[in-house]
């Protein structure tokens, strides 16, 4: 799925934003049972949960009241998987 386009201004003020693309987002979770019990008898479940984002772009933009002004400027374009 497509992650969203997230617009982080310079100050609460101010029109420069950097304009962060977080690209594709992919998230899986699995649920495990280690096999432990708390003390009433219930069964421990354990989520694991992989989220990546791929294609993140981020670039120096200025705002204004009808339109984003792209200055093509690319700062940083990497991947994160955690």
């Amino acid at each position: 799925m497509n992650a969203p386009i997230v617009f982080m201004p310079q100050c609460s003020t101010s029109y420069n934003v950097l304009m962060v693309d977080l690209g594709h987002l992919a998230v899986k979770n699995l649920f495990e049972k280690p096999g432990q019990r708390s003390s009433s008898g219930i069964p421990a479940v354990l989520e694991k949960m992989n989220v990546t984002l791929t294609a993140v772009k981020i670039t120096r933009s200025v705002l204004s009241v009808v339109v984003v002004t792209n200055n093509n400027c690319k700062i940083y374009e990497f991947n994160l998987n955690v």
